[in-house]
């Protein structure tokens, strides 16, 4: 999979935006604890901002530009 210059990339994507996340829990005060004991509501939490955020069209359902 890892020859596919567009799966590499977005498998090093993920893996950034992991550790961004990581550094950015632990400097705003989370820990492993807290995760463990808050763990539903963070999930609830998530899952609000999500609904909240305004549906778009996905890339396979749009219909390609024409030019002409």
């Amino acid at each position: 999979h890892l020859n596919r210059p567009d799966n590499a990339n977005r498998i090093r994507t993920l893996l950034l935006a992991g550790l961004r996340s990581a550094v950015l829990w632990r400097q705003k005060g989370g820990g492993r604890l807290t995760l463990l004991l808050r763990r539903k509501a963070l999930l609830a939490q998530a899952q609000a901002m999500l609904d909240s955020l305004p549906q778009t069209p996905s890339p396979e359902t749009l219909e390609p530009h024409s030019d002409a």
